[in-house]
């Protein structure tokens, strides 16, 4: 927090201290309900060891719980590929081999809750939403469903909180909190590049100018577009004609040396003029019906909707409160 000056900072750490008094919805629970009675864990078994796993492993061993890959453990957690028939064949699998008293968290980053708990013992089931790259990345989103307890919130905000990072409770819906506005945010900008003929470089430099520290190109590289495209895939949303296209030349960012941009053996990204020539290519589809004239005129036109959907959010009652959303955004 050293780049943010004092009244900010403030802001943040409040924010921090409020989403650890959570409140359960579906119960009426809260945090208070549990104060010196959640279980002592001690092992942890997380299945699947990919980016996801291996940096979920790295944060809990870096807590000091005894950390094992696939085995009959008093909690695991589930970071396999974001796929709702493979999770549920994996749940399924699993509800015969563990005990009845574990707790399982799911990584999932926006599948519904309810319908992954239906092959698994329900009130032992909850989200936990680790971001990339989950061992650095402080905050995690704790997404509860109609029939999770508040003994299980209270577990694992307590594990997450011995992880060192900032647990927000979240209602399941699709995308969740972060990924349901990261939707929102990613869709417009495409549109820039799609709609408008924007270059990645010149979508980037006007954030970066506003005040992001990443630019979103940048992010969706560094998140991975063959990612995009299976969230997209999976509850029926529109994907770009650029962003297809380069999913389908296996440009999926950072991972494969190639996305919105291009990047050499060290990770060093530069313009990539194959990726400008396409977009200058997709003339047909660009809007004729207005312009974007100024960089503020292109922010406001990717933000107004981003903050417009954290509105709904809040009236959905899928968080409870603003300083919530700003954490998350945040951290």
């Amino acid at each position: 927090m050293e780049r943010l000056n004092d009244q900010t900072r403030q802001y943040i750490l409040e924010a921090i201290q409020s989403t650890a008094k959570w409140q359960l919805p579906t119960t009426g629970e809260t945090w208070d309900n549990y104060k010196g009675t959640i279980p002592s864990i001690t092992q942890i078994g997380v299945i699947g060891g990919g980016t996801m796993g291996a940096g979920i492993v790295i944060a809990s061993a870096s807590a000091s719980y005894q950390v094992i890959l696939i085995e009959n453990n008093p909690n695991v957690i589930e970071a396999i590929f974001e796929s709702m028939p493979i999770k549920k064949e994996l749940f399924c699998k699993l509800k015969s081999i563990l005990k009845p008293s574990c707790l399982v968290g799911s990584n999932t980053s926006s599948l519904d809750i309810d319908e992954l708990a239906d092959a698994i013992k329900p009130f032992n089931f909850i989200g936990m939403h680790f971001f990339n790259a989950p061992h650095i990345i402080k905050i995690i989103e704790i997404v509860y469903g109609n029939s999770t307890r508040g003994l299980s919130v209270a577990t694992v905000f307590e594990v997450t909180q011995k992880m060192e990072k900032f647990p927000v409770l979240v209602k399941s819906c699709v995308g969740f909190l972060f990924n349901r506005l990261l939707f929102v945010y990613v869709g417009i900008v495409s549109e820039l590049a799609n709609g408008f003929g924007l270059y990645p470089s010149q979508v980037d430099g006007i954030f970066k100018q506003f005040g992001f520290l990443m630019g979103p190109m940048t992010m969706s590289d560094m998140n991975g577009l063959d990612v995009y495209s299976k969230i997209c895939e999976e509850h029926d949303m529109t994907f770009g004609e650029l962003q297809k296209w380069l999913v389908s030349q296996e440009r999926y960012g950072r991972k494969t040396g190639r996305g919105f941009f291009k990047y050499d053996a060290k990770g060093i990204k530069s313009n990539d003029e194959e990726v400008e020539r396409k977009i200058d290519s997709l003339k047909k589809y660009q809007r004729k019906d207005f312009g974007l004239e100024s960089d503020q005129d292109i922010i406001q036109f990717v933000l107004f909707p981003y903050i417009n959907e954290a509105f709904k959010c809040l009236e959905e009652g899928i968080i409870d409160s603003p300083q919530s959303i700003d954490l998350m955004k945040y951290v």
